[in-house]
């Protein structure tokens, strides 16, 4: 009973973290979880039957039993959970025979749960929102009792910069809901903006810190590390135009391992600062499939947090929300890593170099396949070719933990950061000839016996590597094994690749843009695009269709879109005025072909492939423009349809190599020419043409795309149709 007459001490309403509980407290907590009997619990919370006075109030046995639970919870949470993911890492904590009572099978708090918090929180006097409208209720109340987690330390400095904080950190300052303010927790957050603005000692705040319950001993260091950092939201005024350091819609990929489940990247929508949204919910879509749905509360609020799954492991996803509403590039794994660390609780990934990995935390190893971990940790996981093999450490993973690489350390795991390097690497570097786009090492101290080069999850022997299947990347990590006196040596590099200045999305990731002689308007629409930031300084560049404005060049992936397909064309110029300068071409020719998306041409037929099944009726007519000059008019008694390939047969060979195109009611539906014809000249459709007239008499480009077909009628005189 001593937790509940602590919490009766503090002035309500109260929060459980102002219980200040002690490292041997939450062991103590932790050991009741994991041995209380689910019969106890489920008669305890169900009848609250037997009751003893606490510091002058009545308490019955449910009381108790759900006091302790949100006091466990709470404390687990705000250790292992992270912002908007509060009960995967809760129920592992509790015995089996109490988590029948707790928990559903997919770890979610049963009704019995829920009504026991409802219930000791208002007995408790303890901050939350049950009975608040348009509220995640138990969710938000067990956040009420610390703030945020350790997880979101990382999100401090845009919170501190101006971005919107959880809606448990505006409750407890008082921006919301002021009875359910903080005094303590808003001393604390004015001593960390304090830092921010570095108007107060990081070490005299971090001493301060000790003064406030809400953060706990161990992540002092970090929160005054996190609010020294500064975001730049300002636009820079001069030199290359870099990417928005505003937090993105969907974070960067987390990993998501269950104990005994099957391994999962995941995204989550995190932040709307920046997104011109309505206030109406979205539908999600990966690379155009729809995946999940961004709701949208009475008040206009989105809601964030919420977890995507992604469908695969690695590449990029061109993540959107409907209408093209928002678009956004989001990079998977990198396969070119013979190591990658994440956070077991968060599935955040760190920088295996330079973040502290604690040895009473869980870790999750992806290593390449041709790599060793030892010792062999029990847990692991195999990803199909050629994905990395998963380990799990568990807590109080072995200290001598090594991963090795034919029998040479790769890597350990550092207890306080990045070990240093010999003295001698300082001057080891990989110098890059950016035409022939190779990569030496330089710098080596004399009596070097041998290096060998691991980049890519490839050994090269010698001091020269080949920089080019890495086009697209704008750096890319390598391991030097130096031998040197007999001592082998691992010395790190990051290699700043030679830069592209468009690129364009392939599956296998992006490549330098290779221009094209024609692109139709359909590829256009689902074709992305950058330019790369270091090549914008003091350009105005634009995304020109011959001397037309599309859109400013983006420096982040971008759908080319829409575009009106004259047959001009399409580049990148550097202004959209006075003959601007061409910086980059995209296509020689950009071109509309409406429904039709490809031919085939036979000697005496063609196949007009379809880009989506049109079913064949009375009025279709399939107009030919022959290189000999004439125009003909296949009916549809002439035509074989099987709704997604159109076949015209009983052809001249110089109908099979002219101008093709489908019309309805006369109104035209696609065209397509040869590839080598001339593009014919523009005349006035009003000029209806003769039988027979050669196809640059008969319409313009813009016509065939435009404007109505001309229809023969009987007696040999064209009319507009």
């Amino acid at each position: 009973m001593q937790f509940i007459h602590r919490a009766q001490s503090i002035s309500p309403p109260r929060s459980l973290a102002e219980l200040a509980l002690s490292a041997d407290e939450y062991t103590e907590l932790l050991t009741w979880a994991s041995t209380i009997p689910g019969r106890q619990v489920r008669e305890s919370l169900l009848w609250n039957s037997r009751t003893e006075k606490i510091g002058g109030e009545v308490w019955g046995s449910g009381d108790v039993t759900g006091f302790l639970l949100l006091l466990t919870i709470s404390e687990i949470a705000r250790r292992e959970a992270q912002e908007g993911d509060l009960w995967p890492p809760i129920r592992q904590y509790f015995s089996d025979a109490s988590r029948e009572y707790l928990f559903t099978s997919k770890g979610q708090p049963t009704p019995l749960l829920k009504e026991g918090l409802e219930s000791v929180a208002a007995k408790a006097q303890l901050r939350h929102v049950f009975g608040v409208a348009a509220t995640q209720r138990w969710y938000l109340s067990i956040y009420l009792q610390f703030g945020f987690t350790r997880n979101g330390i990382s999100r401090l400095p845009y919170w501190l910069s101006g971005l919107a904080v959880t809606e448990s950190v505006g409750i407890l300052l008082g921006r919301e809901l002021p009875s359910q303010a903080s005094k303590s927790f808003k001393q604390m957050w004015d001593l960390l903006s304090s830092v921010h603005r570095r108007e107060v000692n990081p070490n005299e705040a971090l001493r301060q810190l000790s003064h406030y319950p809400f953060v706990l001993p161990e992540w002092h260091e970090e929160l005054i590390t996190q609010a020294q950092k500064h975001i730049d939201w300002a636009p820079r005024q001069s030199g290359p135009v870099e990417e928005s350091a505003e937090p993105l819609l969907f974070a960067k990929p987390s990993l998501r391992w269950p104990v005994g489940g099957t391994p999962q990247l995941v995204t989550i929508c995190q932040s709307t600062a920046g997104v011109s949204l309505d206030a109406r919910g979205y539908k999600i879509l990966i690379d155009q499939t729809p995946v999940g749905y961004l709701s949208c509360d009475s008040n206009g609020v989105h809601e964030l947090q919420k977890e995507v799954p992604l469908p695969d492991w690695i590449g990029t996803h061109m993540m959107q929300l409907e209408s093209d509403s928002y678009q956004q590039e989001l990079e998977l794994w990198n396969l070119d890593e013979d190591i990658t660390v994440f956070e077991a609780s968060s599935g955040a990934q760190l920088d295996r170099y330079q973040d502290a990995l604690s040895n009473e935390r869980s870790y999750i190893l992806a290593v390449a396949p041709d790599v060793e971990v030892l010792p062999a940790p029990s847990e692991y996981y195999i990803l199909p070719h050629p994905l990395p093999k998963l380990y799990r450490l568990p807590p109080r993973w072995p200290k001598d933990l090594r991963v090795l690489l034919e029998s040479q350390e790769l890597w350990a795991p550092a207890s306080r950061g990045h070990r240093p390097e010999p003295s001698w690497a300082s001057t080891v570097r990989l110098e890059v000839n950016q035409i022939r786009r190779i990569g030496a090492v330089v710098g080596l101290p004399p009596g070097v016996q041998s290096c060998r080069v691991r980049i890519g999850l490839t050994w090269i022997d010698g001091n020269e590597v080949d920089l080019k299947p890495f086009a697209g990347k704008n750096t890319v990590s390598c391991s030097l094994l130096i031998t040197l006196a007999g001592q082998l040596s691992t010395i790190r590099r990051r290699i700043d690749l030679p830069k592209d200045p468009v690129l364009e999305r392939t599956p296998s990731g992006w490549v330098p843009l290779q221009e094209r002689r024609m692109l139709t308007t359909h590829e256009a629409k689902s074709m992305d695009v950058k330019v790369h930031a270091s090549f914008t300084a003091d350009k105005d560049l634009c995304l020109m269709e011959d001397t037309t404005f599309v859109k400013r060049a983006a420096t982040r992936a971008e759908r080319i879109g829409e575009i009106s397909g004259f047959g001009s064309k399409l580049s990148i110029k550097n202004g959209r005025f006075n003959l601007p300068q061409e910086w980059a071409c995209i296509s020689a020719s950009i071109e509309d072909h409406g429904v039709i998306n490809s031919i085939t041409r036979d000697r005496d037929s063609v196949v007009l492939d379809l880009q989506d099944p049109l079913a064949l009726g009375p009025t279709h007519r399939i107009l030919i423009w022959s290189t000999d000059g004439t125009v003909d008019v296949i009916p549809p008694a002439s035509i074989l349809c099987d709704l997604r390939q159109w076949l015209i047969g009983d052809l001249t060979p110089e109908q099979t190599k002219g101008w093709i195109a489908i019309a309805s009611r006369w109104e035209r539906l696609g065209a397509i020419w040869p590839d080598d014809s001339t593009r014919p000249s523009a005349v006035p459709f009003g000029n209806a043409p003769a039988p027979g007239c050669r196809p640059s008499e008969v319409v313009s480009l813009p016509d065939l795309r435009t404007r109505r077909i001309p229809r023969r009628s009987t007696d040999g005189v064209a009319t507009p149709g």
